[in-house]
């Protein structure tokens, strides 16, 4: 049995990281799974596209080397607690620049229309799974 590159990502959240994103966010876990079954490959798939430009992959490692590193290593902890809507916001505006505006529209529409969350529950979610994400895979970078 061959692994893809999506199944390598979606493994960095396992059962439990999506139960406790979820839970932080006042979604429902199936719904959640469903909402970061959507997002992950979209994402993966507009982050290989972007990298697949010179201009792309700096503007890639820019962004990467900006976001604040102590952030990084809490997410788990962090979610639930008082510093949430600071992740949630950093997570969204590195989405943001690392996607752009269109693709990050398009990819919280696609979110919204697979799972039946609202956009403020997508955007916040994005925020999370992007800092998760980048957490986990920044130091490859």
């Amino acid at each position: 049995m061959s692994l893809s590159i999506v199944d390598l990502v979606m493994e960095r959240l396992p059962a439990e990281m999506v139960a406790k994103i979820a839970s932080a966010l006042s979604l429902e876990r199936s719904v959640g799974q469903v909402a970061i079954g959507v997002m992950a490959p979209s994402m993966l798939g507009a982050l290989v596209a972007k990298a697949a430009t010179v201009d792309g992959a700096l503007q890639l490692s820019n962004v990467v080397s900006q976001q604040d590193p102590s952030l990084l290593d809490k997410v788990g902890d962090i979610l639930g607690g008082k510093y949430q809507s600071l992740l949630i916001d950093y997570g969204s505006q590195m989405a943001g620049q690392l996607l752009g505006a269109p693709v990050k529209d398009s990819l919280l529409a696609a979110v919204c229309a697979r799972s039946g969350i609202g956009a403020k529950d997508a955007k916040s979610l994005l925020g999370v799974v992007a800092q998760k994400y980048h957490a986990d895979f920044a130091p490859l970078l």
